[in-house]
Order: C-alpha cells, then sequence, then structure tokens
C-alpha cells in the first residue's frame, strides 16, 4: 500500500487500491502458511493485522506524519510482534478462565 501511495494518484484510488493490494498479498500468505498454521483460528489474527496496520499508515499520512517504505515496514513488524504477544497473553488468560469454569472431570 505504501508503494502505491508513492504514486502522488487520488487519494480514494490509492485507498481502494492499495487495501486491495495489501489484502491479495495477505491472501497470499495465509494460503503459503496454512499447511504450518494449521487453522482459520491461527490465521485470522494475522488478517486483521493485515487490515488495520495500512490504515494506520493511510491515518497518519493524512494526518501529517510521512512515511517512507522502511518506516511502513517497521510500522507492519511492530505492530505484528505487538499483536501476537497480546494474542499469547490473551489466549493463556481465556484458558485459565475456561479452565476455571469448567474443571476437567477426573477419568476412573
Amino acid at each position: 500500500m505504501q508503494w502505491l501511495h508513492q504514486l502522488e494518484w487520488n487519494f480514494l484510488v490509492l485507498s481502494v487500491l492499495g487495501m486491495a493490494a495489501a489484502m491479495g498479498i495477505q491472501m497470499l500468505m495465509a494460503f503459503g502458511l496454512s499447511p504450518l498454521l494449521g487453522s482459520i483460528e491461527t490465521m485470522a489474527p494475522s488478517m486483521v493485522v493485515a487490515m488495520i496496520v495500512p490504515m494506520l499508515v493511510d491515518v497518519s499520512e493524512l494526518s501529517g506524519w510521512m512515511f517512507g517504505g522502511f518506516d511502513a515496514a517497521t510500522v507492519g513488524a511492530a505492530s505484528g510482534f505487538l499483536f501476537f504477544v497480546y494474542l499469547g497473553w490473551y489466549g493463556a488468560i481465556f484458558r485459565r478462565r475456561l479452565a476455571r469454569a469448567w474443571p476437567a472431570k477426573e477419568v476412573k
């Protein structure tokens, strides 16, 4: 999306084309990684990050913060890492809550 933005076309056209390109790349990455990830539950969070981060870069540029290609990639990588850490933390908390709510029955 950042590369398309550097063409300096109309903002609406760039936003639509940029998001389409970002989603296309994300879809290809999800298909490529699906044998490793194994389920949609592990792929869905990466899709959320792939949708939100390009929009954050666009909003930042509308606010006057201009990103270069390396800066946009750094923002994307940092956002992906932070979301990955958050998801691991949230998963651990959720598993503990489920274990308290429905304790495992002992098998005799």
